[in-house]
């Protein structure tokens, strides 16, 4: 096994040795994971931790295969949600993270379904039920000065907002429909905690859940018909609120280490898709002033690490107000200086986006002249033609 694999087991006590057996046989006998999911799914009860050990090892064996089989995935998700599910006992902790891990590697293996999603199961509403449950539960959502009841809280919910993520990714806004006023929650729920990812800067990995549940949020306020008004209402409060934290973390971070460079790429894609439908409006005249500077900056200044702030930037350049004279010549110089085979695609989009946005712009916009949407263009030609 890598040292990953070694470091992961021990998370999950007895399973290292045993993951280990499994490992080595799958090598000479392609029907370990077959026995693996009969050993789930056929024995009546589980105790959570046990169960949990045993879920690792098979996603840990999933890895390992081409095609994802969803019957026997749906088969396993059943079984651990109705385990989860159990009300007169606290969730296993080990087995909600194995979960959450098991369908973010169905998500990467599924890819073949983009723009699909996951039809609505059991198993999905299960785990639907188990999580408001959890996080309507004060020991786990509430910070105590018991050291035992912040551990609840510094434990659980990263894995909560985690597991919800992953399956609002697969099944989309249908996850909600029975239940809208869960999407409720956990939007005002993940704001909270956003506001207390930017203030404590505690886990990269947990506002890049957070930043990821957000933009699903602004799309299922601007187009999912599963609120009524008042109640979409209430969202768009909530992530305004999401948005001005947003804000005023951009405006105060002066740092350059990596850690900022990707609390800022997790977030900026769904500042850009609030701006986008409109939220510009919403914002404190004190975060809009130089929103177009700050986002610029930022944007430019974690190219080294990820493209996804310039080009989601882009999308929305023509909205931002008191951009600088230099934007363009800022963005043409960054997207020159980081061109590479591996990224050419991501800066081919990212130029293609500004020309669309551009076009017709320039009379009424001082920082583009046409001088400068031409160095656009000409980038544009030049990395295309090779």
């Amino acid at each position: 096994m890598s040292g990953w694999e070694a470091e992961r087991c021990t998370c999950h006590k007895g399973s290292a040795g045993l993951l280990s057996c499994w490992t080595i046989e799958l090598i000479g006998n392609s029907s370990v994971m077959s026995s693996v999911y009969n050993l789930i799914v056929n024995q009546k009860t589980w105790n959570g931790d046990q169960l949990a050990v045993h879920l690792f090892a098979y996603k840990e064996l999933l890895s390992l295969v081409k095609e994802v089989d969803m019957n026997q995935v749906d088969e396993i998700m059943d079984v651990t949600s109705i385990c989860l599910k159990k009300e007169n006992e606290l969730p296993s902790l080990d087995l909600l993270r194995v979960s959450a891990e098991l369908l973010s590697l169905i998500e990467r293996k599924t890819e073949i379904f983009t723009g699909k999603k996951l039809m609505q199961r059991n198993w999905s509403i299960n785990f639907r039920i188990v999580i408001r449950r959890l996080l309507q539960t004060p020991a786990i959502t509430q910070s105590i000065p018991s050291t035992s009841k912040e551990a609840f809280s510094d434990q659980y919910l990263p894995v909560l907002f985690e597991l919800s993520d992953e399956l609002v990714s697969l099944i989309g806004s249908q996850w909600f429909e029975s239940d809208p006023d869960f999407l409720l929650l956990l939007s005002s729920m993940s704001s909270i905690r956003l506001q207390e990812v930017f203030n404590k800067q505690t886990s990269i990995k947990e506002a890049f859940v957070h930043g990821r549940l957000h933009c699903y949020f602004a799309h299922y306020g601007e187009y999912a018909s599963i609120l009524s008004d008042d109640k979409a209402t209430i969202l768009c409060g909530t992530l305004r609120e999401s948005a001005i934290y947003t804000c005023e973390y951009y405006y105060n971070c002066k740092e350059s280490l990596d850690d900022f460079k990707k609390m800022i790429v997790s977030t900026f894609q769904f500042l850009c898709i609030y701006i986008d439908f409109g939220g510009l409006a919403t914002l404190p005249s004190e975060y809009t002033k130089d929103l177009g500077k700050v986002l610029l900056h930022h944007a430019v200044g974690c190219c080294e690490i990820s493209l996804v702030p310039l080009e989601c930037l882009a999308k929305v350049i023509c909205e931002l107000p008191n951009l600088p004279n230099t934007t363009l010549d800022t963005i043409t110089d960054a997207l020159k200086k980081y061109n590479n085979k591996a990224n050419e695609e991501d800066v081919v989009r990212i130029l293609d986006s500004l020309h669309v946005q551009l076009q017709g712009s320039t009379a009424s916009r001082k920082w583009c002249s046409n001088v400068n949407l031409r160095r656009v263009v000409e980038l544009l030609q030049q990395i295309k033609s090779g």
